[in-house]
This record gives C-alpha cells, sequence and structure tokens, in this order.
C-alpha cells in the first residue's frame, strides 16, 4: 500500500509481495504471455473512470463548444492501447459495472473534423494554447504526450506540465490555476453517488 505499480511488481517479483493489484504496462505483454503467470491472474473490470479535466472557469473552457472540441480530438482507442487496451472507452462519467450505468450513452468519437468546427464556431479557427497539469509518473506523461498530439491536429497547443502527486492535487483544486489536468477516480464504495456526488 503507498506504493507505485512499478515497485510493487518488482517487490512481488523478488517474493516480498503475495499479491500486486495492478501490472506495470511496461510489463503487462511478458506477464500476459509467460505460462507461469497465467493461473495467477485475474482479470476483472474495475470501478475506475480516468479523465481529461478542463476548468471551466477559465477560458477557453468556459464555452462548451470547446470542451467538446477536445473530446472529439481525443484518439481514445489510441490511448487504450498504450496501456495495453487494459479498459474500455469511457461514454459517460460513472464506469461499467456501476449501478447506474448506462450502455446507450454514445459519447464521443473520434472525429477531428468536428473538433477544428467546433472550435472555428468557439471563435478558434486558429485553436489555442493551453497547459495539461498531470502527475509526474511514467503511465501519465505516456498518456499526455498522446493527447498532446491529438490536440495539436486540431490547432490545440499543449505544454505538459508534470508535477509530483500531493502539489498536483493540491494545484488542481484551485480554480484559478490549472486549465485541464489528467486524473482518474476510483469508487470507494459501489455507488454511483461515490462518483456524481464527490466530483
Amino acid at each position: 500500500v503507498g506504493v507505485n505499480d512499478e515497485l510493487a511488481w518488482l517487490k512481488y517479483e523478488s517474493r516480498q509481495l503475495d499479491v500486486v493489484a495492478t501490472i506495470p504496462p511496461a510489463e503487462f505483454p511478458r506477464v500476459a504471455r509467460e505460462a507461469r503467470y497465467q493461473p495467477l491472474l485475474r482479470h476483472v473490470t474495475t470501478m475506475r473512470t480516468q479523465y481529461v479535466g478542463m476548468n471551466c472557469r477559465l477560458p477557453p473552457f468556459t464555452d462548451r463548444r470547446v470542451r467538446q472540441a477536445l473530446n472529439f480530438a481525443a484518439n481514445k482507442p489510441k490511448l487504450l492501447r498504450l496501456i495495453n487496451n487494459r479498459g474500455v472507452v469511457a461514454k459517460g462519467f460513472v464506469p461499467p459495472n456501476m449501478p447506474g450505468y448506462n450502455a446507450a450513452v454514445r459519447g464521443y468519437s473520434f472525429d477531428p473534423q468536428r473538433a477544428r468546427q467546433l472550435l472555428a464556431e468557439a471563435g478558434y479557427p486558429n485553436g489555442f494554447s493551453t497547459t495539461l497539469w498531470v502527475r509526474s509518473s511514467e503511465d501519465a506523461l505516456r498518456l499526455a504526450q498522446s493527447l498532446q498530439q491529438d490536440f495539436a491536429e486540431v490547432g490545440v497547443a499543449v505544454q505538459i506540465k508534470p508535477i509530483a502527486w500531493g502539489p498536483f492535487l493540491e494545484a488542481i483544486r484551485r480554480t484559478d490555476l490549472v486549465p485541464m489536468f489528467l486524473l482518474g477516480w476510483e469508487a470507494d464504495f459501489p455507488d454511483p453517488s461515490n462518483f456524481l456526488e464527490v466530483l
């Protein structure tokens, strides 16, 4: 408890731990192939959603069309490939297997042309510049760099700001500092109120 996935995995491999909750993405392909791990692996859908937060109090994210544009610009299947397809594309905030999950919600497809159109309608035909704050970890940086590439395709120049976990959480709680951030939420208990009320 309290260590990152890479350290937990090293401890597991050196027999200091009996169980790990997550296999680091860099190790996952090897572990999934090795026969000795097959009886030990358990695949479950967790009640977790990872997302890009946009501060609706800071321009240009005050405009709904800008927020929608970035949703259309993000190549979510590519993001899943970066984490070895360990997940599903979120269509809403409540994850699958959670009471109240609505499979009929369509979500946002990957549509850069629609993203450019929405940005132009919002007054940003040439895009804009912003900063994406992320936790300073290899996995978060990999996802942030993929988003940076996707957003650049529609004219949005993103600077990535990696920061340690404690200061990161403190910064995103301020309403005047962080325009955009990468974060996730995992249920404390299996009820949608733990997503919809807390966040």
